[in-house]
């Protein structure tokens, strides 16, 4: 490269899921992380999702660097996320559809629904004992 800059064109950090090279010069992001498709509720879903998140880095007053952990439900896990990010509804039902698609785990139930009912036999047990 020369001294225009050309050296730096395909800079390393330009790989990754969301390139901020442009935001200086053009004033946008570009998003990385998606894979192609032309179907359109897909399309449609990834496109809510950069916006969302988008949006919540510019309204937020601060952020934190931590990692979040995956529980053992990932579902449940990125849907209470997208829920977070204001995809609240029956307009974004679909998206969350799209988005939750490939996704293990039960949607409503954090953990295995049979450690709720427990949880509540052993409430009534001690209740009961409580008398």
């Amino acid at each position: 490269g020369g001294r225009d800059g050309s050296h730096t064109h395909y800079d390393h950090t330009r790989y990754y899921a969301l390139n901020l090279h442009a935001v200086f010069s053009k004033g946008t992001l570009e998003w990385r992380c998606f894979e192609s498709t032309l179907h359109a509720g897909k399309v449609r879903a990834n496109i809510t999702l950069a916006l969302a998140i988008s949006a919540q880095a510019i309204n937020q007053r601060s952020t934190q660097m931590k990692k979040t952990p995956i529980s053992e439900n990932p579902a449940f896990t990125f849907r209470t996320f997208l829920l977070r990010l204001g995809l609240i509804g029956e307009e974004y039902k679909n998206v969350r559809k799209h988005l939750l698609a490939n996704l293990e785990g039960d949607l409503a139930w954090r953990y295995d629904k049979s450690t709720y009912e427990c949880l509540k036999k052993k409430q009534r047990t001690d209740d009961v004992r409580s008398r």
